[in-house]
């Protein structure tokens, strides 16, 4: 198939762009409102555990996409204003830094699945992902790698010389005040209520225990789903859209990310927008064959699944 040129959206494009002020920042609050809620269930009775566990997973893989459009000046229209937010809601939660998944992520914008310039296939390769069809026994041991924490700790360490590397060249800035008042918020606001609620080591684990497993895990999952193996500057060759369940949007592409072509084609689209785009999109006939043919329909089953274009 060839590569096609965008669509022309002409104005409808203007509006999709548009970043707006509030909405995402109201559900950073409203997330954070639900996980205080599913903390103190814990306190209440101990036995509420694998439901809360599994739950935050699920929210934090919605804040990995909400730093995700941060990295791309998604969640407010004032630069400076969605730094923060990021930081604050996304970021600091998740133990990152906007500034750093953006060097990272734009950076694997302009060169998508080019083995030499994508950071992130590097950064997935010391994870155990290899980028080619694999078997059932890689696949359950990277996931037990993954569930067990030892590959977060191998991603800490592949991330902070990527960002030292960056730094050194003077391509990234140095940690800041505001990303420090943006950490010292967030955890200080969590421990003098949890403190308050005397629930303050029991909402850490709460915390903590999903972020370094399960989390890890399906936010991988989430990466692993994205792209085609083979590199080709055709879009439609390799990158995948998904129409997923909502239990499986939940727990991996929340928030419209499945619609990973759409984002790519259009990245500055932000999340609430992006399946107004798809809309708008497959009114044209040529676009519409091409996305159909990217489209997955299930993680792990079906004939258009993310397990059967990972398996060999």
């Amino acid at each position: 198939m060839r590569a096609m040129k965008k669509v022309n959206l002409g104005p409808r494009l203007i509006e999709l762009n548009k970043v707006q002020k509030w909405t995402s920042l109201l559900l950073c609050i409203l997330i954070f409102a639900v996980v205080a809620g599913l903390v103190l269930l814990v306190k209440i009775n101990i036995w509420f555990l694998p439901v809360v566990f599994l739950l935050i997973s699920g929210i934090q893989v919605h804040l990995s996409i909400l730093l995700h459009e941060g990295a791309h000046y998604n969640l407010h229209p004032d630069k400076k204003v969605n730094e923060f937010i990021s930081d604050l809601f996304a970021a600091a939660p998740l133990a990152s830094l906007t500034k750093f998944y953006r060097a990272l992520h734009l950076t694997h914008h302009r060169y998508t699945s080019c083995e030499e310039l994508d950071p992130e296939r590097s950064f997935f390769r010391s994870l155990g992902f290899t980028y080619q069809k694999m078997s059932k026994a890689q696949v359950f041991k990277m996931l037990a790698m993954d569930l067990c924490g030892y590959n977060v700790i191998r991603g800490a360490v592949w991330m902070n010389t990527f960002t030292k590397g960056l730094q050194q060249k003077k391509k990234l800035e140095q940690v800041n005040r505001m990303n420090g008042l943006a950490y010292l918020l967030f955890y200080g606001c969590w421990g003098v209520f949890f403190s308050y609620m005397d629930f303050l080591l029991g909402s850490l684990i709460c915390w903590f225990l999903p972020l370094f497993t399960l989390s890890f895990c399906l936010i991988k999952l989430h990466s692993h789903g994205e792209h085609y193996f083979p590199t080709t500057d055709n879009e439609f060759e390799r990158t995948f859209t998904r129409e997923y369940n909502v239990i499986t949007n939940f727990f991996i592409y929340p928030l419209n990310s499945g619609l990973h072509l759409e984002h790519h084609l259009y990245p500055t689209v932000p999340w609430y927008n992006q399946r107004k785009l798809k809309t708008a999109l497959m009114q044209d006939p040529t676009y519409k064959i091409g996305a159909e043919r990217a489209t997955l329909s299930g993680y792990f089953l079906g004939k258009q699944s993310s397990l059967r274009e990972l398996l060999k």
